[in-house]
């Protein structure tokens, strides 16, 4: 009898870590804070003196208090983590009705977080819900 307990409990506890293993990314997701990103774009923006100039663009309303959060892809665990990197540094040049021109510290390409920063901090791993 004994013997048949300690079977049906070492039965149950690997089907309960089995289950736990393949369902571990799963929990981990869930408990990360959910982002929404966008890429950076160019556009084409006035000078002053009548010229033009093309540069990477980044929408005025997601400049909220002047603080901009990029998202790096890092390995981490050899696995690839998504990244929260506050922007820092950032340098405008001209601006259109619409967008600042961005001459430094964000790149073309660049994914920039556009949904709440509740919960963002520098550094922390976050789960993109939805690439736009």
């Amino acid at each position: 009898m004994k013997k048949r307990i300690v079977l049906i409990i070492s039965i149950l506890f690997y089907v309960v870590m089995a289950v736990l293993s393949l369902t571990a990314r799963k929990i981990h997701n869930a408990n990360l804070p959910q982002v929404e990103v966008m890429e950076l774009k160019s556009d084409i923006f006035y000078n002053e003196d009548g010229s033009n100039s093309f540069g990477v663009s980044l929408p005025k309303e997601l400049y909220n208090d002047g603080v901009v959060y990029r998202v790096t892809t890092e390995i981490i665990n050899k696995e690839f983590r998504y990244i929260a990197r506050l922007a820092q540094n950032i340098e405008f040049g001209e601006e259109n009705f619409t967008c600042y021109e961005v001459k430094d510290g964000l790149f073309y390409n660049d994914k920039i977080i556009i949904s709440s920063l509740e919960g963002i901090t520098d550094g922390c791993e976050v789960y993109i819900k939805e690439e736009n």
